[in-house]
């Protein structure tokens, strides 16, 4: 009697064993996922990053064009007396 309740005992943990062995790789799959999803959204980070950084550059450029205009208009009227 008690080689048959070793061998359910025995048999019972497998089963513990491998049900737990499946809810880990269910959960590292899941962690797997995210951090995937992770990877692509700091690739897109950097991505607008990257274009705010242009657009910042070309409005500061554009500012500066403006600026310099501006000065170069009120010269030319200082100079013609206007």
């Amino acid at each position: 009697m008690d080689e048959k309740k070793d061998g359910l005992d025995v048999t019972r943990t497998l089963f513990d064993l491998s049900t737990k062995v499946e809810r880990i790789d269910s959960k590292l799959d899941l962690l797997i996922k995210a951090d995937d999803k992770a990877d692509k959204a700091l690739a897109k980070s950097i991505e607008n990053e990257h274009s705010i950084e242009t657009i910042s550059k070309w409005t500061y450029g554009i500012g500066i064009a403006l600026i310099v205009s501006v000065l170069g208009i009120i010269a030319f009227f200082i100079e013609r007396g206007i």
